[in-house]
């Protein structure tokens, strides 16, 4: 699915809810009714696949986090996550049922003020953008916000006129001024490479995102200047805020299930039942990428462009400002990157061991023994103990494990040291088991949901 497609296809089900809305009730405004069931449907949507993992998403606003220094928040990214969502999914089923007008519609174009910055930073972060630039962009955020606000027709379209005035002197400022954007657009600047707004499930450029988030801006403008002619849906009041709640408590509890009670409803990530880790390593097809170095020379201060093939032409009043890479064919890369597990007490590699096993082995991951759930080892030690028994592989995998937990614990299995962010992909449980064979995820299980060994021989050991 394509950043077009996504739009084609929430844009139908906006045309489609808008003809059943137009036999319930006639709208004031067709447009506005169906811009707003556009819009309500794509944030439906976009809840949906993230809801799917929130952990996921979690992981997206901490590496946001960092970039913008509010570390002080890390631990509370979940948190976050889940209020995101939440948010998304009720804010859409508000739109689409004409819940609250006013209230919908300023906290829709809110958020999306918030998205709009986020994904705006993360495509303009390969510029090497200056504190000028994040300054001005912020004035020109904060007019377009109060113009939001105005009631009043013609200051409106003052404010408008502001931010479009305002953006194009910022625009030619930064392009002449060479005091805005430090360096030519290279993704190696990015910190934080995708947006993450609509999880694993679709990657966006982060170009793109921003591209989707602009015009979303100025759809939720559009719909916030029109929110008196939004009719409700339903007629009756109390069904609306009874809709709103049951959205409200459906999305929570769909956030909850997909990573406090159990796995992601539907696995988007590298690492899925049938995977073979080892054919996923390899590079398919490798990139094609032309580096050019841009060059300025001294006694002119003219500037010049090289590539590979040209840096022998350099001189030495040539002084070196930046590097491009610029991908020609980014070929196939390998779907898994990150997959290495070390012998904490020597400190060697042992991934090939791990993977060139022949029997099934039962791997157990904790990525991190201070948030784990503590009760779950006593139900994962058992089975344990059984494969053990019977001949099976058993060995656990963290990156902060210690010998004091592992005594605490009652494990009887060694375990290894795996990079966090690589563990937390592999599943959401902490801890999860996974069964392998030569490479090959054959089955995983959150603790919640782990089988008893019985059950799992029958099943997936042949």
């Amino acid at each position: 699915m394509t950043f077009f497609d996504i739009f084609l296809y929430t844009g139908a089900a906006g045309l489609i809810l808008t003809i059943i809305s137009r036999l319930i009730v006639k709208p004031e405004s067709v447009m506005v009714d169906l811009i707003k069931n556009w819009v309500g449907s794509l944030f439906i949507f976009s809840g949906i696949v993230k809801a799917i993992d929130p952990v996921g998403t979690s992981i997206k606003i901490g590496e946001y986090f960092e970039v913008l220094h509010l570390t002080f928040l890390e631990p509370f990214t979940l948190t976050f996550s889940v209020g995101m969502i939440v948010a998304e999914i009720v804010l859409g089923v508000a739109l689409i049922i004409g819940w609250q007008g006013f209230i919908t519609t300023a906290l829709t174009y809110l958020l999306i003020i918030f998205f709009t910055f986020l994904t705006g930073f993360t495509y303009v972060s390969g510029f090497c953008p200056s504190m000028l630039f994040l300054f001005i962009s912020g004035i020109v955020l904060a007019v377009i916000t109060v113009t939001a606000f105005l009631d009043d027709k013609n200051k409106r379209m003052y404010g408008i006129i502001l931010t479009i005035a305002l953006g194009l002197i910022a625009f030619l400022f930064c392009k002449f001024s060479n005091q805005c954007l430090l360096c030519a657009f290279s993704e190696s600047n990015m910190k934080v490479t995708s947006c993450g707004c609509f999880g694993d499930f679709i990657k966006l450029k982060p170009l793109q995102s921003f591209k989707k988030d602009l015009i979303l801006l100025v759809m939720t403008l559009f719909l916030l200047f029109n929110y008196r002619k939004i009719k409700p849906t339903i007629s009756q009041k109390m069904f609306g805020h009874v809709a709103i709640v049951i959205a409200t408590i459906a999305s929570l509890w769909f956030c909850f299930r997909n990573y406090m009670f159990n796995e992601p409803i539907v696995d988007f990530r590298p690492y899925k039942i049938g995977v073979n880790i080892m054919e996923d390593r390899q590079v398919k097809v490798a990139p094609k990428v032309e580096y050019i170095f841009h060059y300025m020379n001294k006694s002119n201060g003219k500037k010049m462009d090289y590539t590979m093939a040209d840096l022998s032409k350099i001189t030495e009043n040539d002084t070196l400002l930046s590097r491009e890479d610029k991908v020609l064919d980014p070929g196939i890369p390998a779907k898994i990157l990150d997959f290495m597990i070390q012998d904490s007490a020597s400190g060697s590699e042992i991934t090939d061991d791990i993977l060139y096993e022949p029997a099934y082995t039962f791997m157990v991951v904790a990525w991190d023994v201070t948030k784990t759930e503590k009760a779950a080892f006593s139900k994962i030690n058992a089975v344990a103990e059984q494969a053990q028994k019977a001949g099976y592989k058993v060995f656990g995998i963290s990156y902060n494990s210690t010998h004091r937990f592992e005594k605490e614990m009652n494990i009887h299995y060694p375990m290894y040291w795996g990079d966090a962010v690589f563990l937390k992909t592999i599943g959401r449980g902490n801890p999860l088991i996974l069964l392998l064979k030569e490479g090959v995820i054959v089955d995983k299980w959150h603790w919640n949901q782990l089988p008893s060994f019985d059950d799992i021989k029958k099943k997936d050991i042949k």
